[in-house]
């Protein structure tokens, strides 16, 4: 879970989730070094992911994964740049973009292509994500958030019940150390919160004990 692109909360979050709804087509838009990329794929052994970022540091991916590079293709573009076609996906996690127009942007542009049982994750540190988070919920397109952790919220069609999975997140052992509450929106959307204490977030050795005392 030592990963410095994404919180250790995020990573036993995207898991959970990923290892539970067994999507298989997702797409990742930010790769940065690859370490969410090989979370991802790792989650689930079906699963089948795309990565798009203008930039190729996957070095420490392709080092840390020689299993699983069969089902990962590469695009070295901006987002804006790739060709899509009629391609459909499970999952879609937007975390490459960091101001509002740039951010709409590719959420106008992939939001089309996941499909309606699907689930997008968004990067959510700062105000200007917040707000374009806001935009999009004013725009009445159907999709609403139903989970958040320290830097991802994830958001789904309301129509397919996400329940029992954050029902579970309530008994699971990561509850030992990761607080798990219902929270009610400006919107009124329900969303499971998942965060830890400080200790825990900013000394990921402590995190890594406390995942090993747990058997998680």
């Amino acid at each position: 879970m030592n990963c410095s692109s994404r919180s250790p909360v995020d990573a036993v979050i995207l898991w959970r989730l990923l290892n539970y709804f067994r999507l298989d087509r997702a797409v990742e838009v930010g790769t940065f070094q690859g370490l969410t990329s090989g979370l991802i794929l790792e989650s689930n052994s079906n699963c089948n992911l795309l990565g798009i970022d203008p930039d190729d540091g996957l070095d420490l991916f392709r080092k840390n994964n020689p299993g699983i590079q069969d089902r990962f293709r590469f695009i070295r573009s901006l987002s804006q740049d790739v060709i899509l076609g009629d391609q459909e996906f499970d999952f879609i996690l937007l975390d490459a973009a960091w101001d509002y127009l740039s951010i709409m942007s590719d959420v106008e542009k992939f939001l089309p292509h996941l499909s309606q049982s699907g689930i997008i994750a968004f990067s959510y540190v700062g105000l200007v994500k917040s707000n374009a988070m806001k935009e999009l919920h004013n725009r009445n397109t159907g999709w609403v958030p139903f989970l958040r952790s320290d830097q991802t919220e994830f958001w789904h069609q309301p129509t397919y019940n996400r329940g029992e999975f954050l029902d579970s997140l309530f008994t699971d052992p990561i509850s030992k150390f990761i607080h798990i509450e219902n929270q009610i929106d400006e919107f009124k959307n329900t969303i499971c919160i998942a965060r830890s204490i400080s200790m825990l977030t900013d000394h990921p050795e402590y995190f890594d004990l406390a995942l090993n005392h747990y058997d998680v």
